[in-house]
């Protein structure tokens, strides 16, 4: 399928940072077609379709490898209408380098014949579509929104009568939301042409757009499947009046966070203010505020500036408001979007710092009557707020709803055992996968919309549990290889800010190869090989030394744990060592001698077991003379981390505290710790885990990034750490820190995974989620194995202090799924698995192939 895309913008001169431009593009069609829509634009657009929306984007991409997404519709013949807001930047995002790439906005529409192959797509099951079981025949294909388009189809392009204006509305606030986002929407409604998406608006008037030729790279399709906008009807939780000022038409000025007059209204609530404000008996109504800024007293009558509402969404979300109101003209609208409430309210900005949401609102001055407000940038958070300065007798909610952006909805894995805790810890991950997932999996929706190659690992291991579609995982992999440093090292984050972090980098050659391990993607690992050599070469010099190297990268271990430490150093040779591990597999599946890294990998393993090695000497040779136990001089925390008078102390258990929590956590998981040592060494996880918050509620709390020590645990290390435990009998303690830890976030009142065992942090990290993966991995019992064939599964049974569980697998890229259940009975377990196609399932050194419904008893 080649398309030449043209790019178009008002006119080669105009690129002036925050400024909108509408675009609309009139086509007939003779009779109903089938048509695709090639939508590519910058920084930001938002598109509609005879009025409707469309769809969103661009999906983020680094300027030398731009995609266009594929939307297809059946559409009846007459005319039709496109018309897009294009947002320009001007400046770096997280998603996109805004300050490289130029304004522009591309759509062409396409028909198509009606032999179009559609995937196998069952959305009552899954609501999305997928590629078929053979992935390897991807590369011969294009891929499409739910479509799986031969490259030599027949189709040719409809002609499309373009026009353009700016939208004069848009007043460039000068406030950023965050240092990661754009502008603030800051909107005078009057000054915008009324019903201009409508079809017959009369655009004569508008200029006709000029081709422009921005330096990108040659687009491709997008390879993922649509990206879904469900419509959520709103009700509010809580309503009143309120009194306090409002920017109306000057721009803002805010010098400093609190500045923001969002802050320093009044809130008061319905149930004080009867006979004043419109009453709603069927809302909920929150308890009263301590914060002194929400008044329960009723304020005198001439102090009521205007009316507020809140929603709560159920869980943190990305999307946008589209509300309906009739209201008087110069009504000002202000939404404000947050995480959780402060003092009973919304407050629209974070408290980690240095990218905390500062200014997470669109602020609207209504042209009057009944009008629809909704801004163009999709914003994150689990409450809404929405402030109207206007006589409230006036003001009449019409319709109040919410659009959303997700890539993961409905899913079709599942789970469920005897502990109903344990199944909402389950539920729970699957919500926060879905809350990151976009054009990419992010690690959260609100802070940041960041796509870290650490969040990888975790996050694929959820995604296997629920659902088949695995595409985001292979894009964002394959992403990173398009922003190459250029010692060959793979950045840790990317597009947009591009940063290196030396254990993330490690961490994609172990993810690239895990992916095949979940689906067989030969071919992916073909593609990828070369940058997977010259990312480990940037290593080589580095971590086969007794030093490491700080300026090749961040060398993020884990929060709490400082990258200058011994232990930092040691985890990440750890992480080296898995990397060459993987690579010397990777280089056996496609016939490529692993010789090199072979060497490497003794090397590494040597320098691991002599660390070791010493550390068990000195504890033997401290049990033999009596000496008291030195302290290691490589492990020099002094005026660098809290002291904590009050915790409890940890033991030391053969002298594992010198090496540290995070090594060995990771030995242990990667089987390199002595089996005559191992038991010691779990007991040393387990007292360090134990004696963290929220094992221990006296312990520190990570209460931001810039806390360090040795007495902290993360959601997200749990992903490494839990492995090595539940393969060494430990199932019983690590379901115990899931009704602990992970219950203590639900205890919170939280619908989403928390980013660390603290409020202060994001609400929704899907790093955090690793229970979801591991329940269905061990408590289910099958592990997928694809680098031994097409639906080859490993039976590893790890129950726990479970009396029974069930549950169902989804099978890789096919909308089908294998359903499990067991019990436990005075004889043992009974377990049995049914499976709608055949599989390949390897128990111990035995394989059988098993189709519909097969019995166990252990």
């Amino acid at each position: 399928m080649n398309h030449k895309l043209k790019y178009y913008w008002i006119s080669e001169k105009e690129n002036v940072k925050d400024t909108y431009i509408a675009f609309r593009g009139s086509f007939s069609l003779e009779k109903e077609t089938d048509v695709e829509f090639l939508l590519l634009g910058a920084h930001w657009f938002q598109i509609s379709l005879d009025g409707n929306f469309l769809t969103e984007g661009p999906a983020r991409f680094p300027i030398t490898n731009p995609e266009f997404e594929i939307i297809k519709r059946k559409l009846p013949a007459g005319k039709h209408v496109l018309s897009a807001t294009v947002h320009n930047h001007g400046l770096k995002t997280r998603t996109l380098e805004g300050e490289k790439i130029p304004p522009f906005f591309s759509c062409n529409v396409a028909l198509t014949n009606n032999d179009t192959k559609k995937v196998a797509e069952d959305p009552k099951l899954s609501g999305r579509s997928s590629d078929p079981p053979n992935v390897n025949s991807i590369n011969n294909c294009e891929i499409t929104g739910g479509t799986l388009s031969p490259a030599s189809f027949s189709q040719r392009d409809v002609h499309i009568s373009w026009k353009c204006t700016k939208l004069e509305g848009y007043i460039p606030s000068g406030e950023r939301i965050s240092e990661l986002f754009s502008w603030i929407e800051w909107v005078n409604t009057s000054k915008n042409p009324l019903n201009w998406k409508e079809i017959d608006f009369d655009d004569s008037l508008w200029k006709s757009p000029v081709e422009v030729f921005p330096e990108l790279g040659i687009p491709k399709p997008l390879e993922l499947a649509e990206i879904l906008h469900p419509v959520h009807k709103l009700s509010h939780i809580a309503e009143g009046c309120l009194s306090g000022h409002f920017e109306k038409k000057e721009i803002p000025d805010w010098p400093e966070k609190d500045s923001l007059s969002w802050y320093h209204r009044n809130l008061h609530e319905n149930k004080d203010m009867e006979g004043r404000c419109p009453q709603r008996p069927n809302s909920q109504i929150l308890q009263p505020s301590e914060n002194k800024d929400v008044d329960d007293n009723v304020p005198p009558e001439n102090s009521v500036d205007g009316i507020w509402r809140r929603y709560d969404l159920g869980r943190i979300r990305l999307g946008r408001e589209i509300f309906t109101i009739d209201l008087p003209e110069g009504s000002v609208v202000e939404f404000g979007y947050g995480e959780y409430l402060t003092d009973g309210k919304v407050v629209p900005f974070g408290l980690i710092d240095p990218v905390d949401i500062r200014r997470n609102i669109t602020h609207f001055i209504a042209r009057g009557g009944k009008q629809t407000f909704s801004p163009i940038t999709p914003k994150g958070g689990r409450f809404l707020e929405v402030h109207i300065k206007a006589d409230p007798a006036e003001i009449k909610f019409i319709e109040e709803s919410f659009i959303e952006r997700v890539y993961y909805r409905n899913p079709i894995g599942s789970f469920s055992c005897n502990d109903n805790l344990i199944n909402k810890i389950w539920h729970a991950g699957i919500r926060t996968l879905s809350t990151c997932s976009e054009d990419a999996i992010t690690d959260n929706p609100s802070r940041e919309r960041g796509q870290w190659l650490g969040d990888q690992l975790p996050s694929i291991a959820v995604a296997t549990t629920g659902y088949s579609d695995l595409r985001p995982f292979k894009r964002s992999l394959r992403q990173a290889t398009y922003e190459v440093f250029e010692d060959g090292m793979v950045p840790g984050v990317y597009p947009g800010f591009v940063d290196r972090l030396q254990s993330f980098s490690l961490l994609w050659v172990i993810a690239c190869y895990n992916y095949y391990k979940l689906t067989g993607d030969k071919l992916f690992l073909e593609e990828l090989f070369h940058a997977a050599e010259k990312n480990l070469e940037t290593f080589e010099n580095n971590l086969l030394q007794d030093k490491v190297k700080l300026e090749l990268g961040w060398i993020f271990i884990d929060w709490g744990c400082s990258q200058d430490t011994n232990e930092a150093g040691l985890a990440l040779r750890i992480f080296y060592y898995s990397a060459l591990r993987n690579m010397c597999e990777w280089c056996d599946a496609l016939g490529k001698s692993p010789e090199k890294y072979l060497k490497e990998l003794k090397i590494i393993e040597k320098i691991i077991e002599n660390k070791i090695r010493h550390t068990q000497n000195r504890a033997n040779k401290v049990a033999g003379d009596g000496d008291p136990p030195k302290k290691n001089p490589e492990l020099n925390l002094e005026g660098r981390c809290p002291q904590r008078p009050n915790s409890r102390e940890i033991e030391e258990t053969n002298n594992w505290e010198s090496l540290g929590y995070h090594f060995v956590t990771l030995a242990l998981s990667n089987d390199l710790i002595p089996s005559e040592s191992k038991s010691s060494a779990i007991e040393f996880i387990k007292k360090y885990i134990l004696n963290c918050f929220p094992n221990n509620p006296d312990a520190l709390k990570l209460a931001n990034p810039g806390v360090l020590g040795n007495q902290f645990i993360t959601p997200y290390f749990s992903y490494f750490a839990f492995p090595g435990l539940i393969k060494n009998d430990e199932m019983d303690f690590v379901l115990e820190q899931y009704r602990k830890c992970w219950g203590w976030i639900l205890n919170q009142g939280l619908t989403t995974m928390a980013e660390v065992f603290d409020l202060n942090w994001s609400h929704a990290h899907v790093w955090s989620a690793s229970p979801t993966a591991y329940l269905s991995r061990y408590v289910l019992g099958l592990k997928p194995c694809y680098e031994k064939g097409n639906r080859h599964f490993k039976f590893e049974l790890h129950t726990g202090d479970l009396k029974n569980a069930k549950g169902s697998i989804p099978l890789p890229f096919e909308d089908k799924v294998i359903d499990i259940q067991w019990k436990k009975t005075e004889n043992g377990i009974e377990y049995q698995l049914n499976t709608p196609v055949p599989i390949w399932l390897h128990v111990e050194d035995k394989i059988e192939v098993v189709e519909g419904l097969k019995k166990l008893k252990m």
